[in-house]
């Protein structure tokens, strides 16, 4: 597991509320709190920059990590984003009131494997994940997520409320949703197809998964 690095982000923002904020705060969403290298970040109108243990996150920012590369991302709500090796997402939607504890959360993820850990946007709405091929929602908990390019996706749902998933099912052409609310469960989505049941997922899928996450900081 990484070894966390947490910087403290003393002051809440909203993000998209029409509050009216200094320009800075306008883009801020979170802070990467822990980094393997090669992993890189790409934010809205700006130069591609190397992630380092510290940096302020922003909305819309893409995140792409090579090989062995990591990223730990921790939101303004106290979500806590995961990023494994070989992955390629976007932060494509935040919002938050840190007077209500209440928001959007929305990663666009086109490649690789995740593990998020919900924050206070979570207990109320589910985050929501975007791949190629699926919608996930995940509400109160923590989830694995792995989005291979020619492969089905794999979720499995580790603790809360519920995840779902949901994808377009070529023969009716209607959206297909499944839901899992037992800790445990994996839903797989194979590709172009609607996704299957749940089921419970064995010890070595998610020592498989958690697994590319045990690993040291090369950036502390």
């Amino acid at each position: 597991m990484f070894k966390k690095r947490v910087v403290a982000t003393a002051v809440a923002i909203t993000y998209g509320l029409g509050i009216v904020q200094p320009a800075w705060a306008e883009i801020r969403v979170g802070v990467t709190a822990a980094v393997n290298q090669p992993a890189r970040g790409i934010p809205p109108k700006a130069a591609e920059r190397v992630l380092h243990v510290g940096l302020d996150m922003q909305a819309d920012e893409r995140v792409i990590t090579g090989p062995a590369g990591q990223a730990q991302l921790i939101f303004l709500d106290g979500s806590n984003l995961s990023v494994g090796p070989n992955s390629d997402l976007v932060i494509d939607r935040f919002i938050y009131d840190p007077n209500t504890k209440a928001g959007e959360l929305a990663i666009n993820a086109a490649r690789g494997v995740f593990r998020f850990v919900g924050g206070q946007i979570s207990k109320a709405k589910p985050v929501e994940f975007r791949t190629p091929t699926t919608v996930m929602g995940l509400r109160g908990g923590i989830a694995v997520i792995n989005v291979p390019v020619d492969r089905p996706v794999q979720a499995i749902f580790l603790f809360g409320d519920h995840m779902s998933v949901s994808a377009r099912d070529p023969v009716t052409g209607r959206d297909v949703g499944k839901t899992a609310r037992r800790p445990g469960t994996m839903i797989e989505t194979p590709h172009g197809q609607a996704p299957m049941d749940p089921r419970v997922a064995n010890a070595d899928e998610v020592k498989g998964f958690t697994a590319l996450f045990d690993v040291k900081p090369t950036v502390v």
